[in-house]
């Protein structure tokens, strides 16, 4: 049963892609936090998990678009951390010391690949930038869930 709950990072990455859409954003700002939640649910059992739709809400309805056009690349990361730091909820319920990992990952990611985005020569594609950084911001939930 424990190996579907790698696909989950790929259908985050997935939804948060789709959601950079003006006519998406749904998908991402409320489908992320419910494939956690549903993924989280499914193994834990715990009812708990379900915040996790609220802290998926509110970090990825940050808006940022101004920051990029600033380059401030500080507040950016810190956004970043935000999205990791919304899957407290599933570390809560773990006791998995994997929280500030996760943030730290999904920042690293979420920052590079902006700057990479926004400033060099060849540029990332944005849906890309944005399928990685749904992944990178889900990215440990399966460990946490399961362990080590």
């Amino acid at each position: 049963m424990a190996d579907w709950i790698f696909t989950l990072p790929f259908l985050a990455g997935l939804l948060w892609a789709v959601g950079g859409r003006e006519g998406g954003r749904y998908f991402r700002r409320i489908g992320v936090g419910l494939a956690v939640s549903t993924y989280s649910y499914i193994y834990t059992g715990n009812y708990v998990s379900f915040i996790c739709i609220f802290t998926f809400w509110i970090a990825t309805s940050i808006g940022y678009g101004k920051l990029i056009a600033k380059r401030n690349w500080l507040v950016l990361f810190i956004i970043g951390i935000f999205y990791g730091l919304a899957s407290a909820p599933v570390s809560a319920i773990t006791g998995s010391p994997l929280l500030w990992v996760q943030g730290l990952v999904a920042a690293t990611v979420f920052t590079g690949l902006t700057y990479w985005s926004n400033t060099w020569k060849y540029r990332l594609h944005w849906a890309l930038a944005e399928g990685f950084t749904g992944i990178a911001a889900t990215i440990l939930i399966p460990r946490m869930i399961i362990g080590p």
